[in-house]
C-alpha cells in the first residue's frame, strides 16, 4: 500500500522511509524497460548486457538517487494516489554533475549541445529544471 502523501512538494526534509519505498517502486517500474535507464544501472557495476536486473536492484539504485537528489534540494510531487511523479530543481539549485572524464562521448556531446541551447534561449536566465518524470505502469488511472 503506498504510504500517506505529506504536503507537498516532497522535499529532504520531510521524506520518510515509506515515502521513498513508494517512489522507488513507482520509479522501478517505470524505467524496468527503459533502455537508457537499465544502460547507467548495468554500468554502476559494470554488468554484462544480458544481465537480468532484479527489482531489488532497481529499488536500491532509486533510493539512493532520490535521496541524493533531495538533498541538492530538489522537490519532488505525486499525482493521483502514486499514479505518476516527478522531480524538479528549483531556480538557481545546481543539479548534480556527473564525471567528464569517465563519460562516453556521445554523452558529453547531448550535455554540452544542451547546455548551449539554455544559453540561447534563457540568455542566464533562471528556471525550473524538470529532471525526472514517471508514470506507474500499472495503474490505469488519468494522472
Amino acid at each position: 500500500m503506498p504510504a500517506p502523501t505529506p504536503s507537498l512538494p516532497i522535499t529532504i526534509a520531510n521524506l520518510t522511509p515509506p515515502l521513498l519505498e513508494s517512489i522507488s517502486n513507482l520509479l522501478s517500474g517505470a524505467f524496468a524497460v527503459d533502455p537508457l535507464a537499465r544502460c547507467n544501472r548495468l554500468l554502476e557495476d559494470s554488468s554484462p548486457n544480458e544481465t537480468v536486473v532484479e527489482k531489488e536492484s532497481w529499488m536500491k539504485m532509486w533510493r539512493e538517487n532520490i535521496t541524493t537528489k533531495l538533498r541538492a534540494g530538489a522537490e519532488l510531487v505525486e499525482v493521483a494516489d502514486w499514479t505518476a511523479l516527478a522531480l524538479w530543481f528549483p531556480p538557481g539549485v545546481k543539479k548534480s554533475t556527473f564525471d567528464r572524464t569517465t563519460s562516453p562521448a556521445p554523452l558529453l556531446e547531448y550535455f554540452d549541445s544542451f547546455e548551449a541551447i539554455k544559453e540561447k534561449y534563457l540568455h542566464g536566465r533562471k528556471y525550473w529544471y524538470l529532471n525526472l518524470i514517471a508514470r506507474d505502469p500499472q495503474k490505469r488511472e488519468k494522472g
